[in-house]
């Protein structure tokens, strides 16, 4: 797995937590601000101005409005802003933020701080230059880019096998640059890749529900615009991270939670999958489950729970000691594929935990059986 400048980025799901002595140390005199006390004063923003659900990037405006209006030492000032724009570049991404960047600037006056923030944005408006995107789903008012990546001798008229990789962030993070390392390397290898973009709990206010429905809008565009895209709509691989895999794995076995504006005969099952320290049962997470209750039973959006027959052939790599998505619940989804006849190869990595794949001395190891699996399924030669 080749896209390990998102290991800082993962860093999200524990962010306040990481966190916590730096900022309160920054603002512990006149304002006692926590990490924890700014998230609740920024869901209490939400609830009061509804506006704000309407918008992308609706945390990181809420936050900014909290900071700007209760801290008034210019220097905690700055130092709040920075780790509010830090986060934000790092943890979600640029998209839609020229607004919020240019505020940031006006009430920010550290000069360290400023070149840091201005040199992290250049860093991804630069990495968005040297491949396509093209927007795949606008829904609700937001729209949702594919980053579509190409063989270096591809030609149009190719018919190409496809790789389309859902990053991860527990459904309320996430960015996706953490997907061009992967995308760049299967490219290179003769897939048309694609980094999706999909709306998060953050960014959009939505559910995992929504998440998983963007997931199935993604690959069900690609099937649609195969020609266009220079893809075999018969060879469209799925593969995800973390909650990214949640996505991939409710998309190949759960029906339902479709966009219902689309043409849904048109399919949104993948033909393979692949997961990454993957989420199986996510109704062990307590945010899951608060979450998925807005829209559906916990079970309904759970793969362990809904296994079937004729699910896509997959691969999961799995650390034993993952303690975010444990490892029995990758062993017993690939027990459940197995026994309702599916094709599922486990890859059990002893003594690695969450993010494994990011450590060098297993990336090449994965790489290696992922192409091992692609070529079985004739998509590599």
């Amino acid at each position: 797995m080749k896209c390990k400048q998102g290991i800082l980025g993962f860093l999200c799901l524990i962010y306040f937590a990481l966190n916590s002595n730096q900022l309160a140390g920054a603002d512990s005199d006149s304002l006692y601000l926590t990490p924890a006390s700014l998230r609740q004063k920024t869901l209490e923003e939400l609830e009061k101005d509804s506006t704000l659900r309407k918008m992308d990037n609706q945390f990181l405006t809420a936050k900014l409005r909290v900071v700007l209006r209760e801290v008034t030492n210019p220097n905690k000032k700055n130092h709040w802003l920075y780790i509010i724009l830090k986060d934000q570049l790092e943890n979600y991404g640029i998209k839609n933020i020229d607004n919020l960047l240019a505020s940031f600037r006006q009430n920010c006056t550290d000069s360290q701080y400023l070149a840091e923030i201005d040199s992290l944005y250049r860093k991804d408006l630069a990495r968005r230059s040297n491949h396509t995107i093209k927007t795949y789903k606008t829904v609700d008012g937001f729209s949702l880019d594919a980053h579509i990546f190409y063989p270096p001798d591809f030609k149009k008229g190719d018919k190409r096998p496809a790789l389309v990789f859902f990053h991860g962030g527990s459904w309320y993070c996430g960015k996706v640059e953490w997907g061009f390392g992967d995308c760049k390397h299967y490219a290179d290898l003769g897939f048309v890749t694609i980094s999706a973009e999909y709306r998060v709990y953050d960014r959009q206010g939505v559910t995992p529900v929504e998440c998983v429905t963007d997931a199935k809008s993604m690959i069900r565009w690609m099937r649609k615009n195969a020609f266009e895209l220079g893809i075999d709509p018969d060879k469209i691989v799925a593969s995800g991270a973390s909650a990214g895999g949640h996505m991939v794995a409710c998309a190949g076995i759960i029906p339902g939670f479709e966009e219902p504006t689309e043409d849904l005969k048109i399919s949104s099952v993948p033909n393979a999958m692949i997961f990454y320290y993957s989420c199986f049962d996510p109704t062990l997470d307590p945010w899951y489950v608060k979450q998925v209750q807005k829209r559906t039973k916990p079970e309904n959006c759970s793969p362990n729970h809904n296994m079937r027959s004729g699910v896509p052939p997959a691969i999961v790599f799995h650390g034993t000691l993952d303690k975010m998505c444990p490892f029995w619940t990758a062993k017993e989804f690939c027990e459940k594929m197995s026994k309702t006849g599916n094709r599922c190869e486990l890859n059990a990595f002893e003594g690695a935990g969450h993010f494994f794949t990011f450590q060098e001395k297993y990336a090449d190891e994965v790489d290696r059986r992922v192409e091992k699996f692609l070529k079985s399924l004739g998509y590599l030669k």
